[in-house]
């Protein structure tokens, strides 16, 4: 069931970072960490935390390649970059698949770069934004989800990536989202460092 997961992957405004307490560790692969908290409203929130053993512009120049998603992010069929004439703020349109008799869903996001000098990280900061592109026939548009993409240089040859996502699915109980909420996650950053290491 991490089909149900890959909606949850492509939201992309600011969640506020909160203390480490709050995030309970759900399961740990590989150099991959799965947390989970409570939103405060029925679906719950992740976050994905892994170290990639390859250099950081390597890293972010593969995640920005949105019309890549599709090849590595779980569940997706089709990435499309809708604009981008500037680079740090860019618009994207996702479909996911879902099993019969599931309908399946669509997704488009208003994606924000920014570097926090602080910190020395780089986000990718995203919000849904239904309305940006008419509804497409066979498909449930996502309405609300949010979160980020951040990479952080260790050193030289290594990256630390994150991201944390709430999202809001119509049509899916969300004690069913919240019972496989990491399992796409997992997978996708399964894929990603394949892609890269």
């Amino acid at each position: 069931m991490r089909y149900l997961i890959a909606i949850l992957l492509f939201s992309f405004s600011y969640i506020p970072l909160q203390a480490q307490k709050d995030w309970k560790l759900e399961k740990t692969k590989g150099a991959i960490k799965a947390y989970i908290k409570d939103s405060g409203k029925a679906y719950k929130m992740y976050k994905i935390v892994c170290t990639i053993k390859a250099p950081i512009d390597k890293v972010i120049k593969k995640y920005a390649d949105v019309a890549g998603h599709s090849a590595w992010m779980s569940d997706i069929q089709k990435s499309e970059l809708k604009a981008g004439t500037n680079p740090n703020e860019l618009v994207s349109y996702y479909e996911i698949k879902l099993p019969w008799p599931m309908e399946n869903r669509d997704a488009v996001y208003k994606l924000t770069r920014s570097y926090d000098a602080a910190t020395q990280t780089t986000y990718f900061r995203f919000k849904a934004a239904p309305d940006l592109y008419p509804a497409k026939k066979g498909f449930i548009r996502i309405k609300i989800s949010e979160g980020y993409w951040s990479f952080k240089k260790i050193d030289d040859k290594t990256t630390q990536v994150e991201t944390s996502s709430y999202t809001e699915t119509d049509g899916i109980p969300a004690w069913m989202v919240n019972s496989f909420i990491i399992d796409g996650p997992i997978k996708t950053f399964e894929n990603f460092t394949k892609l890269l290491e």
